[in-house]
């Protein structure tokens, strides 16, 4: 009886704490334009980079009476890109992802911290990105930092599109 007790008591304990969402202190919001050209080729994969963003951190930090030393993490919490002309569509879009690198290594260290695979065939002029759980507090330290959109097309992008990637960073 005690085992099987256990049994039906075990997995309750490990899936309790599913569903909660980290609390951060703050967040902070950011906005990239790029454009995606017309007749990419679909069988390579087209990287969109931008360098040397402001993190925007130190004002935040001091206005919430934090020192940088004592920032456990930072973390993606929300991204989506959207056409700035209603009219375009991310539906010739199989996969993609966003990338924080840094600039100044060699070797080109860099961790996903937003991704979404299959994209699905009726996406509009929006694309939400799911979060990924990477820590990029390391990134951040010299108060910039650099990202990289990575797409992978099903098919030919039939115009120019004007994107606006939004995305915001959660301060631990």
């Amino acid at each position: 009886m005690l085992k099987k007790l256990l049994l039906l008591l075990l997995p309750a304990l490990f899936l309790s704490n599913c569903g909660k969402d980290e609390v951060f202190l703050f967040e902070v919001p950011y906005e990239i334009q790029f454009t995606i050209p017309a007749g990419l080729n679909p069988f390579e994969t087209h990287i969109f980079e931008t360098t040397m963003i402001a993190t925007r951190l130190d004002s935040l930090l001091v206005f919430n009476g934090l020192p940088w030393e004592e920032v456990e993490s930072i973390k993606p919490r929300s991204a989506s890109i959207n056409t700035i002309f209603a009219n375009s569509s991310y539906d010739f879009i199989r996969e993609t992802s966003i990338e924080v690198f840094d600039a100044n290594d060699p070797v080109r260290v860099w961790r996903e911290v937003f991704y979404r695979e299959e994209v699905p065939f009726n996406t509009g002029n929006r694309l939400d990105y799911l979060a990924s759980l990477e820590d990029v507090k390391d990134f951040m330290d010299d108060g910039v930092f650099n990202i990289r959109v990575r797409l992978l097309l099903r098919e030919i992008p039939p115009e120019f599109i004007e994107t606006r990637l939004q995305f915001n960073l959660g301060v631990k």
